[in-house]
């Protein structure tokens, strides 16, 4: 499953187990399709969280599209190597190239 999969990468990182810092796992099977908005609103209604105070982190440009239509408040393009390049749409969104960026370190 993709929560298997999820927990299986935060588990084995560089940095050690992750998982600790995650407190819930999303796929296809439990909130929809990553490019419709309805998929984020079924996340933050998930998390009892208001849409606004999510940070979605993605790659995909269609995904930062929806979270962002369903009121996610910060939606973050995220740079890796070997992504396509970003598109004029695309540019808007705040860009972090490590997550670490997102702890301020």
């Amino acid at each position: 499953s993709g929560q298997g999969a999820q927990k299986l990468l935060f588990g084995n990182t560089s940095q050690g187990d992750l998982t600790e810092y995650l407190s819930s796992h999303f796929d296809i099977s439990t909130s929809g399709n990553k490019k419709q908005a309805t998929s984020y609103a079924a996340i933050a209604k998930s998390l009892q969280v208001d849409a606004s105070e999510i940070v979605f982190v993605s790659d995909a440009e269609a995904e930062l599209v929806a979270a962002q239509e369903a009121g996610i408040g910060h939606p973050i393009m995220s740079i890796r190597p070997g992504n396509a390049p970003l598109t004029d749409a695309a540019k808007p969104f705040a860009q972090v190239f490590s997550l670490m960026q997102l702890c301020g370190l």
